[in-house]
Parts: structure tokens; C-alpha cells; sequence
């Protein structure tokens, strides 16, 4: 009888069925750190209302004429804010003061009210209008640096800066249903109908690991001891 030979394997079964449960492991606790990890995304959001009414948005800072609008916004959490979306008519988007203050009934006039800076980009918004059948564009600000909101309501205002052009910023859906508006700088803010499209984009302030990573980190350890451990259950 003939034995033929068996050629000894670089690791038992055991062993590799232990590497691969090993890199799996890894594999699928990077992957929910990775997918828990806080994304820019909208952390307040009034989207536009096609057919909406919009309000005259044109207010000449030299002239000293013209009326100035505000939307109220409200965060569940503190969170660091990186660029905003608004609609409405036609208008060089070079021309966009954007303003953050807190409260109506004190803020009227700088340093309550600052100007915050930053580049904006126009995109028409296809066969979408006001209720004068105006084409309607969106806007988004990118800030030039983040801003730190806390949690809570506070008001953003955006006005065109001129004294011959024309812009009706578009109504919002899902608020409060009302905004603020006044007429010559330092008025006191009044407020009416209706809300005005307005979305904040940023992300949530890191307190604390977000509620994926916490398993993810069980998972990193199992990974890390069943490294360190043998197939046999020994060290």
C-alpha cells in the first residue's frame, strides 16, 4: 500500500477561520465609526413653496430706503454652521447681505446684528415660481469660515443690496408660519406672514460619541482580543 504525502499547511482551519473572523471584525466596526461620523448635511430647514408668495427683499444701505427681511431658525443641539440656502426672483447674487442676530425685540442695529461673509452661487430652480409667476433661483452661501450656533432659535436676515434693482425672496414651508421685516435701518422688526424659505447647512457639535460609534467601539475591542487571543482560547 502506498501513502502519498500531505504537505503541512501554513495554518490549521481553526487559524484561519480565526483571521478571517478577525479582519471581519475590523471590517465592520471601521465601517459604522465611518458611517457615524457627523456629515454636513441641512441642520434647519424651511424649503421653498412653489407658487408661494414672496416678499420685496431690496434694501439700499447707502440710500438708507428699502425694507429688510428675517426668518427665525431653531436647532435642537449646538452645531457648527457652514453655508445656507435660500429662493427667490432673479438678482445678482453679488449684492446678498446675510445678517444673524438673536433676539427681535433688542437687536436692531450692529454689533447685535452682524454681517456674516461669505461666497454665493445662483441656480435656477426649473418650473418652479412665485404666485406672480416669477422664475424662482436658489442661493447658496458657502461662509468663509464655520460659525458657532448654539442650541436654540436665533434669526437670519438676507437683503439685496441696491437702490435700482428688483428681488422678492420666496415663501417657506414648515415653520412658524410668520417672519420679521422693517423699513429703514435700526427700525424696530415687525412681524407677518408668511415664513420665508431659509435652510441652514452644517453639522451637529460633537459632545459626545455618536450613538453608532458605541457599539462600533465594542466591536473594535472583540476585534483587538480576538487578535490577541489564540484559536485554542489561550493568550
Amino acid at each position: 500500500m502506498r501513502f502519498s504525502s500531505i504537505t503541512r499547511q501554513e495554518g490549521s482551519p481553526m487559524k484561519l477561520l480565526h483571521s478571517h473572523l478577525h479582519r471581519a471584525l475590523i471590517g465592520v466596526a471601521l465601517a459604522t465609526v465611518l458611517g457615524g461620523a457627523p456629515q454636513a448635511a441641512e441642520i434647519f430647514s424651511q424649503a421653498k413653496v412653489n407658487g408661494g408668495m414672496a416678499l420685496d427683499g431690496v434694501y439700499s444701505t447707502t440710500g438708507d430706503f428699502g425694507f429688510q427681511n428675517a426668518e427665525r431658525y431653531s436647532l435642537s443641539a449646538a452645531s457648527t454652521w457652514t453655508g445656507l440656502r435660500w429662493w427667490g426672483t432673479d438678482a445678482d447674487e453679488s449684492l446678498f447681505v446675510v445678517r444673524l442676530f438673536a433676539d427681535p425685540s433688542t437687536d436692531v442695529t450692529a454689533p447685535e446684528i452682524r454681517t456674516v461673509s461669505g461666497a454665493v452661487v445662483k441656480t435656477a430652480e426649473v418650473g418652479v415660481s412665485d404666485d406672480a409667476a416669477n422664475a424662482i433661483f436658489r442661493y447658496e452661501m458657502t461662509l468663509s469660515s464655520p460659525e458657532a450656533l448654539g442650541a436654540g432659535s436665533g434669526y437670519v436676515s438676507v437683503f439685496l443690496d441696491s437702490d435700482s434693482d428688483f428681488w422678492y425672496w420666496l415663501e417657506g414651508s414648515r415653520g412658524d408660519g410668520v417672519s420679521l421685516f422693517r423699513g429703514v435701518e435700526g427700525d424696530s422688526w415687525q412681524q407677518g406672514a408668511p415664513d420665508l424659505s431659509l435652510e441652514l447647512i452644517g453639522q451637529q457639535q460633537p459632545g459626545q460619541l455618536p450613538e453608532p460609534a458605541v457599539p462600533a467601539l465594542a466591536l473594535l475591542a472583540a476585534a483587538a482580543v480576538a487578535r490577541r487571543r489564540g484559536p485554542s482560547g489561550g493568550w
